[in-house]
Order: C-alpha cells, then structure tokens, then sequence
C-alpha cells in the first residue's frame, strides 16, 4: 500500500519528477514564463534561462512545453542531453528531431544546414509557423555545437528568426558565453532564476498537498507553520531539496505515529538527507559568535584606554612631550579677552617649544619682587621637563631687567590690567605704569592690540601697595605736583 493512501491523499504529492500538474508558478517563475511566450511569438531569437542546482528549470521547462501543446502555430522540439561529441551529430540530432527524416552518412554538414534551412523557411514563411528548440542542460554543450547554434540564428527573415532556441542551463553556463562574445550578443533574453523565500515556500507545500488530497480531508494540514519554516531554513529555499524534505518528513511521521510533521521531525529528517553539512545555516549561532567577539574586543579596547590615562599631578604632567593645553602665562589670558581681575598664575605644564616657557617665565616674573622673581623662575625650572636646555635659553640667575609686556584685548581696562599683573590697584601702581608708558595719553582709552609695559617694582613699593586700600586716591600735594609735570 502506498504511504500517502494512509495519509488520505490520491496520489504522492512530493515527487521528485516534472510533474506540470504539481508545477507551483512563484512571482519568478510566472515572470520567466511571460517573458518567455513573448519573446518566443515575436519570434526574437534566442533566449536563455539560468540557475543553480534545482532551482526548478527542468520543471519549467516542461511547463513551457506544455503551455505550447494547446497552440497549432507553435512547434517545439526538447533536447534533453545535448552532449554531443561533434557538431555533425548535433545538426543530425535536430533534423532528425524536427523532420523526422535521419541524415545519412553521405551528407555533409553545409548539406545538413542547407536542408535544415529550407525547412525553416517553409515552416516559418510558408506556413508561418513558430518553430521552437529547447535545450536542457545546456551547461554541457560544447563550444563547437554552441557555434553551430549561433549559425542558425542566422537564418531570418527581414523581420524575425526562423527558429527560436531556450537554453536552460546552470549557472556556470555563463562563463561559457563570457568565451563566445558573438553567441552572448544573440541573446535576447537572459533570465536568471534565484532559490524561493518563505511566502513560496509556504504556498509551494500547500500546493503540492491541495492537488494530492482527497475531498474533505485534513491532509492538506500535515505540516506546522514551525516545520515549515524550519524546512525553508534548512532546503535553503531550492524547490528540489524543499519536495525531498517534505517527503521525507511524511514517511517519518507516518513511522513514528504522528498526525502532523513538527520542528523535530523536520530537522531530524534534514540531517538525514543532506549530505553537506556547510548546508545548514545556523544564524543565531553566528549572530551569537560575532556578538561575542565584538564585546571581547570592546573590553580590550576600553581596559586600554583605561591603562593609557593617568590622573597625574604637575610633576607627572611634565614627562609627556606635548602638554594637552598651552602653557597659560598673562599674555595668553589677556588674549582670551577675559577682564577678571585675577592674580598672575604660573603654570607648570612644559610647552613644546623651550622658548615659549623661557618667554612665559621672563614674562610673569617681570612683576614680581627680585627675591620672588628668583624664586618662582627655580620653581618653574624644577615643574620643566626633565631635559637639557640650551645655553641660549637658560633663565638668569637673577630678576630679569627687561620690564613685562601685555597686549590690551577686547574688554580690558587699565586698571584690571594693573590688578591682573600686581595683584591690586593702587595709585602708586597706576602712576608707575603710567610712568613706563610716556606714549599712553588717556588710560582710559585703550586699544585693541595695543602693547603696555608693566615695570618691576621693589619689595618696598610692593608691600606698601598691598598694604594699602585698592581705591587709594592721591593726595591735594600729589595732585599739584600731576599737573604741573604735565603742563
């Protein structure tokens, strides 16, 4: 008794020959086909259909056929093997095919082309008809019987072919029309078939059961929605290995007593049959693998990153080569066009050019007290990286005698300038300053870019300065003498 009359199915519904009546037309597969009927009735020429190992070209192919069985215009001839050692034998195969008539021994191959010629000429003109080759397994054509068939392309009408040839092959046929520029550029139709997704999956299953089911019968609910797509998963969506799964599936179901095919029952099978296990596609797997990977390297990045930053103080600071900010001295703030009145800070971050340092010392130091001056250029020397100066740039063992220079930026004042350098505004700071600039006529103009020089005062005139109140004003005599100095 055959399996599928216990599963109350008329006739076995996974076969694995061309059935037409099981035929499934996917969105690719009614596509081809429309495209092919029209290039076969404007009568274009040739015409070839690829894919990879059972992707359903031979069952189309027979569909093709049959589609043009129920048409008395259109004469189609099938060559199943057209493995042929020579190009004789390969004329001889089609006459013999289309006329009936076997060449003899006797006759040569223009002979064999010249007949065949007037028969397509009759057919096609005379009684214009469509005469149609079909060619499967055209991967295994020679390059000589491939010559052949381009020479008969050349029979034709001003109008159309007189016979049209389909070529279903695999994939690498196209390798073989990448050697045989003069056939590639015949083709006028080049169709390439590709494995089905899981929506023509699903219907490819139903199907093939809703033709094999007897009436009223549950048969065409065999397979669960998770065996179906596991099935999917596992053919890879080729038509072929989803109809020797599925029947695979049956027959262990009906073994094991089950009513319907489920997840187990469909991967058991796969792993069975399939012979290749680079086959399977565990993509959750491989998800999972990079997904690790990925988090492996992110710590190993990050720990990095970690071990590369230290929070160092001043000293530890002064080993790097290039400081991560500019050394920041009373130039460079008042650039900024900040007019806070804020004490001079001497930074201890080196700087990347010795004399830039060397400058920013001389700089602040400037305002200071000739024992505080020594003092701070020690203390800046020592935060300095640790390496050899030049001579040339050695800082003096004592206060430098040049005066400080500040460049007045947006915002600045005199006065802010004056409680920037010393620290606090007095009126013996403001007349020294004024005293050191003769050019500067109204300090309470000042302009941008403008360079003022801030002189070095004694310990004496310092201490006297702070001890005294910020908005110290001169006195009547002090005035008088102002006056007549300026007069």
């Amino acid at each position: 008794m055959e399996y599928f009359k216990l599963l109350h199915l008329t006739r076995e519904p996974f076969s694995n020959s061309p059935d037409p009546a099981f035929f499934y037309e996917s969105n690719q597969h009614k596509e081809c086909i429309q495209k092919l009927e029209i290039a076969l009735r404007l009568r274009r020429g040739l015409n070839v259909v690829t894919g990879e190992v059972g992707t359903g070209k031979t069952t189309l192919c027979r569909q093709l056929i049959q589609t043009f069985s129920g048409d008395s215009r259109i004469s189609a001839s099938l060559i199943l093997d057209p493995d042929f050692t020579d190009p004789r034998s390969f004329l001889s195969a089609i006459i013999h095919m289309m006329t009936g008539r076997r060449p003899g021994p006797e006759d040569t191959i223009p002979d064999m082309k010249e007949h065949l010629k007037h028969y397509l000429f009759q057919k096609g003109v005379e009684e214009d008809r469509t005469v149609v080759l079909i060619v499967d397994e055209g991967q295994k054509m020679s390059p000589a019987c491939l010559e052949t068939l381009r020479e008969l392309l050349n029979f034709e009408t001003n109008e159309y072919k007189l016979l049209q040839i389909i070529i279903f092959a695999q994939n690498e046929f196209t390798d073989t029309l990448e050697e045989l520029p003069n056939l590639a550029d015949r083709i006028n139709l080049y169709y390439r078939l590709a494995p089905l997704n899981f929506k023509d999956t699903r219907a490819l299953i139903h199907h093939r059961l809703q033709h094999a089911v007897e009436p009223e019968s549950p048969g065409r609910h065999l397979f669960s929605l998770p065996a179906r797509w596991r099935i999917f998963r596992l053919s890879g969506g080729y038509p072929r290995k989803i109809i020797h799964l599925c029947h695979q599936c049956l027959l262990a179901m009906i073994i094991q007593n089950k009513t319907v095919v489920g997840w187990r029952i469909a991967g058991a099978c796969a792993r069975r049959t399939f012979r290749r296990p680079s086959f399977f596609r565990p993509v959750p797997v491989t998800i999972g693998l990079l997904f690790l990977a990925g988090m492996c390297f992110g710590a190993w990045h990050y720990s990095g990153i970690i071990q590369g930053t230290s929070l160092s103080g001043p000293n530890e600071l002064a080993e790097t080569d290039t400081p991560r900010h500019p050394p920041r001295t009373a130039n460079t703030e008042k650039t900024e066009g900040r007019s806070e009145a804020k004490p001079a800070q001497i930074e201890t971050r080196p700087s990347a050019e010795i004399n830039t340092a060397t400058t920013a010392v001389q700089t602040t130091t400037a305002s200071l007290s000739p024992v505080r001056q020594k003092q701070s250029a020690e203390a800046t020397l020592e935060a300095a990286p640790s390496r050899e100066l030049p001579k040339q740039n050695n800082l003096p063992d004592e206060a430098p005698t040049v005066p400080g220079q500040m460049t007045v930026a947006m915002g600045d004042t005199f006065g802010g300038l004056i409680q920037k350098v010393y620290g606090a505004y007095t009126y013996r700071y403001h007349q020294a300053v004024l005293g050191a600039n003769p050019g500067l006529v109204n300090p309470d103009r000042l302009d941008v870019g403008q360079v003022l020089i801030f002189p070095a005062l004694s310990a004496d005139m310092m201490d006297n300065g702070h001890r005294t109140s910020n908005i110290e004003r001169p006195t009547s005599n002090e005035r008088q003498k102002q006056n007549n100095e300026k007069k």
